[in-house]
């Protein structure tokens, strides 16, 4: 079963839902900075919605190593998001710490593109 097919089951179940971001992933490319990312209001959680490329990802805004904001980072050459505070590089497939594992990893969040707009998943807790 693919992520997004549990996530969907999730969501029926009554375990996470689906909030719309954007209209459209263009309309999501044209609002973000490439490189960079844009702070969202998920349900009263702060997330971090990147770009880099087309390609997009979403992420709690708090770095696991000392709790500052992530939303002024940018990606380096590796694709990886890069804290702006204290340099920590986290891949944002699974959020694993690049720089100091000890330090932990990324909340991430799924996003899907579908001909609505760009959603992302936010479990319920």
């Amino acid at each position: 079963m693919t992520n997004t097919l549990l996530l969907e089951l999730l969501a029926i179940l009554g375990r996470g839902h689906w909030y719309k971001l954007f209209n459209s992933q263009d309309l999501a490319i044209s609002s973000i900075p490439d490189k960079k990312s844009i702070l969202v209001d998920v349900a009263g959680t702060e997330v971090c919605v990147a770009r880099n490329g087309r390609a997009l990802s979403a992420f709690l805004n708090l770095c696991p190593h000392n709790q500052m904001p992530l939303n002024r980072g940018t990606f380096n050459d590796k694709s990886e998001w890069i804290c702006p505070y204290h340099r920590h590089c986290f891949e944002l497939k699974k959020g694993n710490n690049m720089t100091m594992s000890s330090a932990g990893n990324l909340q991430i969040f799924h996003l899907k593109v579908n001909a609505s707009g760009v959603f992302i998943f936010k479990p319920r807790k």
